[in-house]
């Protein structure tokens, strides 16, 4: 059976002089002493086996002991008997994701646009979670049936034929966007063709999708506050120009006509459970936003939140049914 080097550390840049007087064990040395300080190979890390080297990179497995050999002696390696050979995390001046001769690199030229994003990105927001109550935007994950679906996923897998693996529509596998259709009918009243269906890997990449398609540079989006604000980057990250719309006991109203709102081409709304608040938009407040969206030629994006969760009854229709 193969060996497995799935848990090992990545070594692609092996490059060996066959034709230098330096010896090829001294060679793979100062490579590899190089990538450890540089942080490429990080602290803990196992390196692959000596039999595994020599048969992907054809070197002699007795070269490869005297340099490892060599890395242990000078403490940047150790041999754990059974277990394989790692970096050693207690050498001195190494840590995690840098290394001793990692330098803090000068931040790189941007776009406009990759300039906004990057500006208003804070990681934190993306930091693991605890599961805890009534955390905003994680379900009870703790929960998540991840053996049932993950046999409903194989038997799914194994009937795929090797078509599947091809580019396919660019809107998305066929049977899928036909079922999307029938589930929003049947959920939320939505009455759409496949056509209208794009099949995206989340609702951020929809959104950033949308941005790039109906903002020019400088362009005006409504946006309700507060509101996401990772859903707020997006909007400026292709260029535009946030309008916060006040949010009271009914969600967002539509703002009055004047130089603060003129040329939206956007509105952003959560009238279902408005996030962050949870308010729900009465119907008479949606079709205002539908007739200011037909006044002025622009786009309602409605992010359906949590319309799936729900204690009892039905859930409210969507804006965009009242549209008919």
């Amino acid at each position: 059976m193969p060996e497995q080097t799935k848990h090992f550390a990545p070594l692609p840049f092996l490059q060996l002089d066959r034709t230098s007087a330096t010896p090829l064990y001294l060679q793979l040395v100062q490579q590899l002493r190089r990538m450890i300080q540089d942080g490429g190979i990080k602290p803990g890390q196992k390196l692959p086996s000596t039999r595994w080297l020599k048969e992907h990179h054809g070197i002699a497995r007795s070269t490869l002991v005297a340099a490892f050999e060599q890395l242990a002696s000078e403490g940047y390696l150790q041999s754990r008997t059974g277990s394989g050979t790692f970096v050693n995390p207690e050498f001195p001046g190494l840590h995690p994701g840098t290394g001793i001769a990692a330098e803090q690199p000068q931040p790189p030229k941007l776009s406009q646009r990759g300039a906004a994003a990057a500006g208003g990105l804070d990681l934190s927001y993306f930091d693991p979670v605890r599961v805890r109550p009534f955390l905003a935007n994680v379900p009870a994950i703790d929960l998540f049936p991840h053996k049932i679906w993950g046999r409903i996923e194989n038997r799914i897998r194994n009937r795929l034929d090797s078509t599947m693996m091809a580019y396919g529509q660019p809107g998305g596998y066929a049977p899928l966007r036909v079922a999307i259709c029938d589930h929003v009918l049947n959920r939320r009243g939505l009455k759409c063709s496949p056509a209208q269906v794009i099949v995206t890997n989340g609702s951020q990449q929809s959104l950033n999708l949308i941005a790039a398609l109906l903002l020019d540079p400088g362009g005006k989006v409504l946006m309700e506050d507060p509101s996401s604000p990772v859903v707020r980057l997006s909007f400026l990250a292709q260029g535009g120009t946030v309008v916060p719309v006040p949010v009271t006991e009914t969600g967002a109203a539509v703002p009055p006509d004047g130089p603060r709102t003129d040329g939206a081409r956007l509105a952003y709304l959560t009238p279902s459970c408005q996030y962050p608040l949870g308010t729900v938009m009465p119907i008479a407040q949606r079709l205002e936003w539908m007739d200011w969206a037909r006044r002025n030629d622009s786009w309602l994006i409605e992010d359906d939140l949590d319309n799936e969760f729900m204690f009892g009854g039905r859930p409210d229709p969507a804006i965009y049914c009242d549209d008919h």
